[in-house]
């Protein structure tokens, strides 16, 4: 069986990252608009990047999703499919209590 192209892949990869952005996001029970407001990119970009229809993002973009989402670059890569990490890093304070409590960003901050 040939090799898909890596044309193919990458827009596999962005497609799993944006699956994955959105999931963080869902996680955090914030709205594209409120990561939007967190990273200084508009909303449209968000949803487009989410839907997996950008051919790439660049590395200054990636860093603003990684700090507003409040996770490592290592974390959204492996859940992106685009690393391989057997245990998670221990996730930081915020993302704990919204994750495992289901508080969301009002409540995070009281």
């Amino acid at each position: 069986m040939p090799r898909p192209s890596r044309e193919v892949e990458q827009l596999r990869f962005i497609q799993r990252l944006g699956a994955a952005v959105k999931q963080e996001r869902q996680d955090l029970s914030l709205s594209q608009p409120g990561l939007a407001k967190r990273t200084g990119l508009s909303r449209s970009y968000l949803s487009y990047l989410e839907s997996g229809k950008y051919d790439e993002i660049g590395i200054g973009k990636f860093a603003l999703m990684v700090e507003a989402l409040d996770i490592s670059a290592d974390e959204l890569l492996t859940q992106a499919g685009f690393l391989n990490r057997q245990s998670p890093a221990t996730p930081k304070a915020t993302r704990f209590l919204a994750t495992q409590f289901g508080l969301d960003q009002t409540q995070l901050r009281s």
